[in-house]
């Protein structure tokens, strides 16, 4: 009877989501020509979608971006780890924005265990609407690894109205 407890509580470790949760911190991104406050933004709104995903026991928000973490600190574990170990964490997702034009160029980056896990470059217009409604998906897909599907608006590939009326008589029980 314990031995079946035992591989019970195995198994369940083995492939529970969360037995191997983490705590992670999410750091503001680096940018060469976005204000610091749409920085902030930005960030809480990255540590917000980062804890929605539940993959981490603990998600923290750095207070500032260490001078350190530049574009080619981004890709490079031995740069990154000195700042997830001042943030004492597992896991850490920071990278860096870019306004081109009348976007905002985004590269985000996972990194766990010692290992860079997930890069993601994507472009999102620059409003404050647009960012709030896209940014989550790409979260998601850095964290998880798996993309977010789109929802489809079902009448967007259905038949126009006069179609319809034309298929189902008139509304009004007049052929």
């Amino acid at each position: 009877s314990s031995l079946v407890t035992v591989a019970l509580i195995g198994s369940t470790m083995l492939y529970s989501n969360t037995a191997f949760a983490r705590d992670a911190a999410v750091v503001p991104l680096y940018s060469p020509n976005v204000n610091s406050q749409k920085i902030g933004n930005i960030t809480s709104l990255i540590t917000s979608e980062v804890d929605f995903s539940g993959r981490y026991d603990m998600v923290s928000q750095a207070v500032q971006r260490p001078k350190s973490l530049t574009p080619k600190c981004l890709k490079s574990v031995a740069c990154l780890k000195p700042i997830a170990t001042a943030e004492s964490v597992d896991a850490m997702i920071t990278g860096s924005v870019t306004k081109m034009g009348g976007e905002l160029e985004f590269f985000i980056i996972l990194y766990e265990n010692q290992k860079i896990i997930r890069m993601k470059r994507f472009r999102i217009e620059d409003s404050p609407l647009a960012v709030a409604a896209d940014v989550g998906g790409y979260i998601q897909e850095v964290v998880t690894g798996q993309a977010v599907e789109e929802e489809e608006d079902s009448m967007a590939n259905g038949p126009l109205v006069n179609d319809v009326l034309e298929e189902e008589g008139d509304i009004f029980g007049e052929e």
